[in-house]
């Protein structure tokens, strides 16, 4: 399955949290802790790590919808990770 990388954030002391779009949500697609990654940039690199934890984040403070939020391992950062980046969860 795959997931496109909407935002990327740096929270001191916590790490690099991502969300990623998800229009159609199945149950058997859900990510969760423990779930081994890649995140494919569009130069075709990757990258591969653990979820570390799963929020569901508000884009905007009236806004219904809920985007999974995602936190991975520490060895990335928000600027490894570049926007549109595709997200295949391998576990």
């Amino acid at each position: 399955m795959k997931f496109i990388i909407d935002q990327t954030f740096q929270i001191e002391g916590r790490g690099c949290i991502l969300t990623i779009k998800n229009d159609v949500y199945k149950p058997e697609e859900a990510l969760k802790v423990g779930d081994l990654i890649v995140i494919e940039k569009e130069d075709g690199s990757l990258l591969q790590t653990k979820i570390l934890g799963v929020e569901q984040i508000k884009k905007f403070h009236n806004a219904p919808k809920t985007h999974p939020g995602i936190l991975v391992g520490p060895e990335l950062t928000n600027k490894d990770i570049p926007l549109k980046s595709k997200l295949y969860k391998l576990t």
